[in-house]
């Protein structure tokens, strides 16, 4: 069985970077501010120099503009206008929290497909 470990990056942090295996790619995410293409063109470098891959969430321009290896599609992103990405050379990654949203992602062309939440997760607000 071949495992993927994939780590979640807000921003470049150089030496926390260093501190993971290279077999672990990174998805950049961060949903509080504006990409910064300084940011960007660092955190692609390092990974190339590093043999390391590297994705970017939900923003197919800067995807394709700073030239990841792919495209992470978020559980709550539901259409499928990603669906011709392969044509890019970017592979789309995504995850799901349940059947409905599983099928959405193969549909999305998502060739790994996270099923999530594997741990517990206090987000979640409980109905009594």
């Amino acid at each position: 069985m071949n495992i993927k470990i994939y780590y979640f990056i807000d921003e470049f942090n150089e030496n926390e970077i260093e501190k993971l295996s290279t077999q672990i790619s990174l998805i950049y995410r961060n949903y509080n501010k504006k990409n910064d293409p300084k940011e960007l063109r660092k955190l692609i470098m390092h990974c190339r120099n590093n043999r390391r891959k590297v994705y970017i969430s939900n923003n197919l321009k800067d995807a394709t503009k700073y030239n990841f290896d792919g495209l992470y599609i978020p559980s709550f992103v539901k259409n499928l206008r990603f669906r011709n990405i392969a044509k890019k050379r970017l592979e789309l990654i995504g995850s799901a929290h349940n059947a409905t949203e599983l099928k959405i992602k193969e549909k999305q062309g998502c060739s790994k497909i996270f099923l999530c939440p594997v741990f517990k997760n206090e987000k979640k607000k409980e109905v009594s």
